[in-house]
């Protein structure tokens, strides 16, 4: 059907499907307009090329954060599986996530850090109040330096992006290995003004 709609293309010989433009183009209907008019995707592709470190796009769904694009630094990221879009992490872990959680308002928030606390393994417990003040303070600033989560052990330097109340909060972040010549201060006034010349 999919394929008779003209939102897929069938590869008879090796039997696979592809989506069509068509298919892209009405999904894009229904994003923010940095999304639709390629702008993000552009964002991130000069970040990589002006920093070399991985660069990724991030969202919410449920209690995850979802790497919704995925560009690969020249440093490689240390983990246990290799970082692309798609992949997702529990709120709590990592620094887009702690973002991401500060858009929500404080009694909703509460009730999904004690969700992931209770759901978390025994040996991944945090302390509510200790992660609820973090959070706290990225609502304040508007950037997170943290973990980055999505089972690397490396760092992230995030932003969240600017846009409108209706409109799902997204979170822009540098990842790599912290090493002296790396400084979350510069990434963060990089990352900020870059986002103001892409967004405004």
């Amino acid at each position: 059907i999919l394929v008779e709609m003209g939102l897929l293309y069938k590869d008879t010989s090796a039997r696979y499907y592809t989506p069509t433009p068509r298919a892209a183009m009405l999904g894009s209907l229904f994003q923010p307009s940095p999304i639709r008019d390629g702008r993000l995707a552009m964002l991130t592709d000069r970040l990589v090329s002006q920093t070399g470190l991985g660069t990724g796009l991030m969202g919410m769904v449920g209690l995850n954060a979802q790497m919704y694009h995925w560009m690969e630094g020249l440093r490689p990221v240390p983990g246990t599986t290799p970082l692309h879009g798609g992949l997702q992490a529990e709120l709590c872990d990592s620094a887009a996530g702690w973002l991401l959680l500060s858009t929500i308002e404080p009694e909703r928030r509460d009730g999904m850090l004690r969700r992931l606390r209770a759901e978390a393994p025994a040996d991944r417990k945090f302390n509510a109040a200790d992660l609820n003040q973090r959070v706290h303070e990225c609502e304040l600033s508007g950037y997170a330096v943290g973990p980055a989560g999505f089972g690397t052990a490396a760092e992230m330097t995030a932003v969240l992006l600017p846009g409108k109340p209706s409109e799902r909060p997204m979170v822009l972040g540098l990842v790599y290995q912290p090493c002296p010549e790396i400084e979350s201060s510069a990434l963060i006034a990089l990352l900020q003004k870059s986002i103001q010349a892409c967004i405004g």
